[in-house]
């Protein structure tokens, strides 16, 4: 099914920009020749769809702006905000995560190292800051480098076992994140210490969410000078120095540094990336 329209000039990228989700959906392509505008949707369009298509064209300013990456293997003819990129053969880079949380996965070109399409998720929480969904911001990445297109949408929605299930794996999360970047670094046995010690600090973390047992005992270590070697103080001291004293890049910003005592807080919830740059500057 199509429908036909005149007018003088056409932008794809921009055309369906702020049309909503359901007629998004169901137009899956376009073609202009002529002054003339052919819309193809399915399926059909109801009254509502098809008055707010009318209110999309009139109001459709046909500026040309910088093409779509995404054209580079899309036919032209098609829509990018209701075209599949992930099966385009775009290079897919891991996930960024903060937290435990992922924020960010990203589809570069195959032959350059620019980006396509990247994906920027979002909590959604109630009223009462419970966690409700995931919602992805979709950003269409034009030659010149810039956002050519973004597209909002609700991912996931959560009941409150599910998102109970997605904190405590955000949690796993964390302390993974811990574990492998002290992998084949001088500070690996050490850390390893450290949560063998607190290991019921750790796992109540894990179950249950509570950050302040492990925080606690992060804190209890504390130094004690002219102590016995081989000691249960020497040993302390030990800890402490890999905990207070072994600075390390942040994964950030490289030119700043972190602590580990100060990293295993701020991934559990303790402290902030504002207060660490307070505490060292």
């Amino acid at each position: 099914m199509d429908k036909k329209y005149t007018i003088p000039k056409f932008n794809q990228n921009t055309f369906l920009k702020d049309a909503s989700d359901s007629l998004k959906t169901k137009v899956y392509a376009m073609t202009y020749k002529g002054g003339e505008l052919r819309v193809y949707y399915s399926p059909a369009l109801n009254a509502q769809e098809q008055a707010e298509l009318d209110v999309v064209v009139a109001n459709h300013d046909g500026t040309p702006t910088s093409k779509l990456r995404i054209y580079r293997v899309l036919p032209e003819i098609l829509e990018p905000l209701i075209s599949d990129f992930t099966i385009l053969g775009f290079r897919k880079i891991s996930p960024s995560y903060e937290r435990g949380r992922k924020t960010r996965a990203v589809y570069m070109c195959v032959e350059k190292d620019e980006i396509i399409v990247e994906k920027i998720f979002s909590d959604v929480f109630d009223e009462n800051n419970n966690l409700t969904g995931t919602e992805i911001t979709f950003n269409w990445y034009d030659e010149d480098g810039n956002i050519g297109l973004s597209k909002k949408e609700l991912a996931r929605s959560y009941n409150k076992y599910e998102a109970e299930t997605e904190m405590r794996k955000r949690r796993e999360r964390q302390i993974d994140y811990l574990v492998a970047g002290a992998k084949g670094t001088p500070i690996e046995p050490s850390l390893n210490a450290v949560f063998s010690k607190f290991y019921n600090e750790v796992m109540l973390y894990k179950d249950q969410g509570d950050a302040a047992p492990l925080g606690k005992a992060l804190d209890s270590v504390k130094y004690t000078p002219n102590v016995i070697p081989g000691s249960v103080e020497e040993t302390n001291n030990n800890l402490w120095a890999i905990l207070n004293q072994v600075p390390l890049p942040r994964v950030d910003d490289p030119e700043k540094f972190i602590y580990v005592i100060q990293s295993i807080k701020y991934q559990i919830g303790l402290l902030t990336l504002e207060e660490i740059d307070s505490a060292n500057s």
